[in-house]
């Protein structure tokens, strides 16, 4: 993989190699380096593969079928330019499926479709600042802000999959400026501001209609001590001494909604979320506390959370995990049916790396409990559901 990474990387970009200063070069360090000094450019190029198959079942034989997917198959380039003065970012996503998140209707999720995950483009004015614009995750707790490989389980916490675009997506377009205050060299205090379309692509800034409002802003300050790693779960690199980290993260959306929709114009949303995490000596956790707010008609709203910790019973090798995750919806169009509100989930997993952090394989489960109504569900009960799977998770 090293090599056949190489050689295309190399025949690519030959003929601006060719031309460059002398002391331009090739390397591979979890991805493949391109780098030419005398330009002040760089340019690291990861190709990130997820494969799993999965089994699922559910009460009176809902929601019962297995299937073999790719969940993630992506290009990302990430380098310097101006001797480190400005970053760029690109991710494009192949053909993936979904599948393995939450959802009531699989067949839903498995369309695979390409999509542009991220472009953005970053000004450095100091260490400490930088302002970017473009398509980019969204800083609001850490799973949501944490790049896919890096998760302990093969998904997200059943509260942070369910957040939906009514208030924020996990991209979107838009400008954040971020800067960090510190202490030595390992603790630091930052912050995160943006202002982002508030539909994602759907409705864009002025789309349908000339009284759009679509417009979402976001403040995040996250706390981060004795270096800890917001956008990798689990302690693989063994953190000698307590790291820990603590966020909050607060987002307000006004928009209208696509033609012949049920919400209205001027829907107001709004998200808070409180996360904590530690790490030390292969041990982790890491929890989450999320509230979400549609002041619609029909409203909607919901609490969800969820704690989990992981272990390396072998050193960079064998990682264990344990999830426990709840929600409780009230959601007012649903308010005189009289079904249960509360959603769970229990996921246990195991990780097995065979190249460091840059492959491993997959194997766990999760159980589910979720309501019966109209889109939670859709049997007319609340039932339960539950996924076994294993797959390989590979960024070279």
């Amino acid at each position: 993989m090293k090599k056949l990474g190489l050689a295309l990387s190399a025949l690519v970009l030959a003929p601006a190699l060719a031309s460059a200063a002398d002391g331009a070069r090739v390397t591979y360090d979890r991805g493949t380096k391109i780098e030419i000094p005398a330009a002040g450019f760089d340019m690291k190029l990861n190709t990130e593969i997820a494969t799993y198959y999965s089994f699922s079942g559910g009460n009176n034989g809902y929601n019962n079928h297995n299937s073999f997917d790719v969940t993630r198959a992506d290009l990302a380039v990430t380098g310097h330019v101006l001797n480190k003065n400005f970053t760029y970012h690109v991710r494009y996503r192949f053909g993936a499926s979904d599948v393995l998140d939450y959802t009531d209707y699989p067949s839903w999720s498995n369309n695979a479709k390409d999509e542009l995950r991220e472009a953005w483009i970053q000004w450095n004015p100091n260490e400490n600042t930088y302002v970017r614009a473009g398509r980019q995750n969204y800083q609001f707790g850490l799973q949501t802000a944490m790049d896919e490989n890096g998760y302990m389980f093969a998904t997200r916490a059943l509260p942070t999959q369910s957040l939906n675009r009514a208030a924020w997506d996990i991209v979107g377009n838009g400008v954040t400026v971020a800067t960090a205050v510190r202490s030595g060299e390992c603790d630091a205090l930052s912050i995160v501001a943006g202002i982002f379309n508030g539909y994602d692509d759907y409705d864009m800034l002025n789309g349908y209609s000339d009284r759009d409002t679509d417009v979402q802003g976001l403040l995040a300050i996250n706390y981060i001590g004795n270096g800890y790693d917001r956008s990798f779960e689990g302690d693989y690199y063994q953190t000698k001494n307590l790291a820990w980290t603590l966020g909050l993260s607060g987002s307000y959306a006004k928009f209208d909604s696509l033609p012949n929709s049920y919400w209205d114009y001027g829907t107001e949303a709004y998200a808070v979320s409180l996360d904590f995490g530690v790490k030390k000596r292969g041990f982790s956790f890491q929890a989450e506390a999320i509230f979400k707010a549609v002041q619609d008609s029909p409203g909607q709203q919901y609490i969800g959370y969820y704690a989990q910790a992981g272990y390396f019973v072998v050193p960079e090798k064998v990682e264990l995990g344990l999830r426990y995750a709840g929600m409780y919806f009230d959601r007012s169009a649903y308010s005189d049916w009289g079904y249960d509100k509360n959603a769970s989930e229990i996921s246990a997993i195991a990780n097995i790396y065979l190249a460091g952090p840059a492959l491993k394989w997959q194997v766990g489960g999760s159980w589910y409990k979720v309501p019966g109504y109209a889109g939670y569900g859709g049997i007319g009960e609340s039932n339960t559901q539950y996924r076994v799977l294993t797959g390989l998770v590979g960024n070279f």
